[in-house]
């Protein structure tokens, strides 16, 4: 009877194991992203007025934005303020004037995926899309994105180099992509802000 419920048990993690599906990196860390940062504090919808609403869509055009890779490691990524930091420098803005980046990132899949979750470090808070569309937010609070919308949470201390996971709403079918996300600072003049190590994984469809 034992070596039956031993079996019978044995058995059905075997079933469990098998059945979860390993996860897909969609989008590698360090891979080539667009990116820009306004060190004037002039909100980029002063010159494209309707910037907050296309920014995140393929017909986007950024043609004028920086390019550079992102990196992995507690001192990579795309930063300003950052004690020792070896990544894409974005500029130190006046106190005044610390508040939100933009990154896009095209990208082609050959597959579809579900279950997708954004791995990354992040100092403060984020809003994700992908294709033109909101599918998540990590330490930002609700209401229409914008240049001056703080981050509701700060991080601090080992979290701000710890790689936090955001499932995001959604699927991906194959064929072309666009994946943007909007990084805000904590109001109170911030010292840094900071967004690494950026990975996109998912299960096959």
């Amino acid at each position: 009877m034992t070596r039956t419920l031993k079996f019978t048990t044995c058995l059905a993690w075997l079933v469990l194991a098998t059945s979860v599906q390993a996860a897909d990196v969609v989008v590698p860390a360090g891979s080539e992203w667009k990116w820009l940062h306004p060190t004037d504090g002039t909100d980029p919808a002063k010159s494209v007025a309707d910037f907050h609403k296309t920014f995140m869509k393929a017909d986007f055009d950024d043609a004028k934005w920086n390019t550079a890779k992102d990196s992995a490691g507690k001192h990579g990524g795309f930063a300003y303020g950052e004690e020792g930091f070896t990544g894409q420098d974005i500029g130190t803005p006046d106190p005044e004037n610390r508040k939100s980046a933009y990154f896009r990132l095209k990208f082609k899949t050959e597959k579809g995926f579900k279950d997708l979750v954004l791995k990354l470090q992040r100092d403060d808070g984020i809003i994700v899309y992908l294709d033109g569309k909101e599918v998540g937010r990590d330490g930002v609070g609700g209401g229409d994105d914008k240049y001056d919308l703080y981050a509701e949470q700060t991080i601090g201390g080992d979290d701000e180099t710890k790689v936090a996971e955001v499932k995001l709403e959604g699927g991906l079918e194959p064929g072309e992509h666009i994946l943007a996300i909007s990084l805000h600072n904590r109001p109170n003049a911030s010292s840094d802000l900071r967004i690494a190590e950026i990975s996109l994984e998912g299960a096959a469809k």
